[in-house]
């Protein structure tokens, strides 16, 4: 086996912050992979179906707007948070 070096670390995603969505159908999720050149974590948000067993990307190029908490639901009048549905 070999050592763990910086270069195979940036190769790792790290998942956080799941969600199940109010009907369990769904899991929000975050991926996040460590990135040299920014010196920083960029992370996308995920969805996978529960049922289908498949994963769908809802954000791009790290993208994931400090998601701590998934926005399950309908916008609300004056809410310019996006949310999942």
């Amino acid at each position: 086996m070999n050592p763990i070096t910086i270069e195979t670390f940036t190769e790792f995603r790290f998942v956080s912050n799941p969600s199940f969505s109010p009907d369990g159908k769904q899991i929000a999720f975050v991926a996040q992979q460590a990135d040299l050149k920014d010196n920083a974590y960029h992370g996308d948000l995920y969805l996978y179906d529960v049922q289908e067993k498949t994963v769908r990307q809802a954000t791009s190029s790290g993208d994931r707007g400090g998601f701590s908490k998934v926005p399950w639901g309908r916008a609300e009048a004056g809410n310019k948070s996006p949310t999942l549905r």
